[in-house]
């Protein structure tokens, strides 16, 4: 499993300056997945700039991608959102990923459902059943987008 072990070790609340994160997988047939992790980029939300900004180069987390028989890893990405600053859902995500293999592509995700869940004090993740869109192809799968309180409380001003 991938999931974290740290079971019974402290977890601290402190709040966190940093930008939202997507974490998003997608399933488009047997022969073409993806998995990635991106952080907003304050170049396309100018309100970050300054409070919640990342160097270019740490806004990938990291990625993978799976297609034609090859699964290679993702070297970079760019993330765009349509975001509703008020309940924080993302109706819409657009990937642009390059892969180690010098392969490229868009994937265009529409929301289909989404649940916000704060399963921590410092942080709220809506998780949300995507429709994804790459080449003409469609696919299914996840968006967790999440947000620490220090985001949340600067957007909702």
């Amino acid at each position: 499993t991938i999931r974290a072990r740290s079971w019974g070790k402290p977890r601290p609340q402190h709040t966190t300056a940093l930008p939202p994160l997507t974490w998003a997988t997608g399933v488009f047939n047997e022969d073409f997945s993806f998995n990635c992790c991106l952080f907003d980029d304050a170049r396309e939300y100018p309100a970050l700039k300054g409070r919640f900004e990342l160097p270019p180069e740490n806004l990938l987390s990291s990625g993978w991608v799976h297609r034609d028989g090859k699964r290679a890893r993702v070297v970079s990405g760019r993330k765009l959102v349509e975001r509703d600053l008020k309940t924080f859902i993302t109706p819409r995500i657009q990937f642009e990923l390059s892969d180690d293999l010098g392969r490229t592509m868009v994937i265009k995700g529409t929301l289909v459902s989404s649940c916000p869940w704060a399963f921590w004090p410092n942080m709220v993740t809506v998780f949300g059943m995507m429709r994804w869109q790459c080449d003409g192809i469609d696919g299914y799968g996840d968006s967790q987008c999440v947000f620490w309180s220090d985001y949340m409380n600067y957007a909702a001003l």
